[in-house]
C-alpha cells in the first residue's frame, strides 16, 4: 500500500508532494528490523538494509523506488543491445533496471569501489540473474592509482567518497583506474550513456574519460550535480565547462527534479543550475524523437 500510494504521487508531482508521499509512505509501513528483500516498483527483488541512513535503502523499502525522474530518463534513453556505465552503482538499483532495457544482447558496467556495499551489489545481480551485468569493485577517476575511501555513515552507502571528508571515516583503500583505460581494455564499445554518482568525484571521473568524451559517439551522461558535497579538483560549474570543451554537450534538468517523473528542461545559464540534483548531459546526435519527447 505505501509503495503504490508512493508511486501514484511520484507519478503525478506538485507542490508538498515529495514531503507528503514520504511521511504518508512512513505510516503504512512497518519500522524495519533487518535487511530484507523487497520488490521495487519496477518490478524486481532487491536485498537492503533500511536501517543504513536515509538514502537508496530507506526510499527503496518506504517507496519501493529511488531517483524515480532519473530512472524515467533511463528508461526511456536505453535501448535494447546498448552499453551502459553505472559510476557509483552502490547496490545496484540502476544497474539491474538497466539490464533489462538493454536485454541480452546489451552490457552493463556496474563499479562500486566499497568492498561492503560491492558484495551487496553482487548478491543483488545473483538474485535478478542479471547476466549481462558486470561488476568491478574499482573507483573510475583521473589516473590509475589506489585511494582511501571515505564512509559518512550517518547519511547511508550512498555517501561513500574518495574526497576526504571532515565528517567521513577513512575505512579502505580502493583501486582506482580511467573509464579510457577500461573501455579500451573491454574491445572500445559503443557506450550509450553513462551515470555518474561519485559524491564529488565527478570532475576527476569526467577527466579520465576524455577520449570517451570527445568522440564522435559521445555517450549520453545523468551527472549528479550536489554544491553540498565538496568537488575535487574545482568548483562545480567546472563541470559543465569541461563538458562543453570537449563536445557539444546540451544540459538539462528534469522539471520536478530526480525524485518524480517529469520531463527536462534546458539549463541556459548560471540561474538554472540546481543546488542538489542531477544535470542530463545530452549530445544533437542524442535527439531522436523517443529523447526529444523527452524535453518540455
Amino acid at each position: 500500500m505505501a509503495h503504490r500510494i508512493a508511486g501514484f504521487f511520484i507519478a503525478h508531482p506538485a507542490r508538498g508532494t515529495a514531503r507528503l508521499r514520504r511521511l504518508v509512505a512512513r505510516s503504512l509501513a512497518p519500522r524495519p528490523s533487518g535487511p530484507v528483500v523487497v520488490s521495487t516498483a519496477l518490478g524486481f527483488p532487491l536485498l537492503i538494509d533500511p536501517r543504513i541512513g536515509f538514502g537508496v535503502e530507506h526510499a527503496i523499502y518506504y517507496e519501493g523506488i529511488y531517483e524515480a525522474g532519473t530512472l524515467y530518463f533511463l528508461q526511456h534513453a536505453l535501448q535494447m543491445g546498448d552499453v551502459f556505465v553505472d559510476a557509483g552503482a552502490n547496490i545496484g538499483l540502476m544497474s539491474i533496471a538497466a539490464a533489462r532495457w538493454v536485454g541480452a544482447r546489451g552490457r552493463v558496467y556496474a563499479f562500486e569501489p566499497l568492498q561492503a556495499t560491492f558484495e551487496l551489489l553482487l548478491r543483488n545481480i545473483e538474485l535478478n540473474h542479471a547476466l549481462n551485468v558486470t561488476a568491478h569493485a574499482v573507483a573510475l577517476g583521473s589516473s590509475p592509482e589506489f585511494r582511501s575511501i571515505y564512509e559518512r555513515r550517518q547519511a547511508g552507502r550512498g555517501a561513500t567518497t574518495l574526497v576526504a571528508a571532515r565528517d567521513g571515516q577513512a575505512s579502505d583503500v580502493v583501486e582506482v583506474d580511467t573509464l579510457d583505460r577500461f573501455l579500451e581494455r573491454s574491445g572500445r564499445p559503443t557506450v550509450r550513456l553513462v551515470k555518474i554518482d561519485v559524491e564529488g568525484w565527478e570532475l576527476e571521473l569526467l577527466a579520465g574519460a576524455r577520449e570517451l568524451l570527445a568522440g564522435a559517439d559521445a555517450p549520453m551522461l545523468v551527472l549528479e550535480y550536489s554544491t553540498a558535497v565538496r568537488l575535487a579538483g574545482g568548483a562545480h560549474r567546472d563541470l559543465l565547462a569541461f563538458l562543453d570543451s570537449v563536445n557539444d554537450y546540451k544540459f538539462f534538468r528534469l522539471v520536478h527534479g530526480k525524485e518524480s517523473v517529469s520531463r527536462l528542461r534546458a539549463i541556459r545559464g548560471p540561474d538554472d543550475l540546481p543546488s542538489e540534483d542531477n544535470i542530463f548531459c545530452l549530445r544533437p546526435g542524442h535527439m531522436t524523437p523517443r529523447m526529444a519527447a523527452l524535453i518540455e
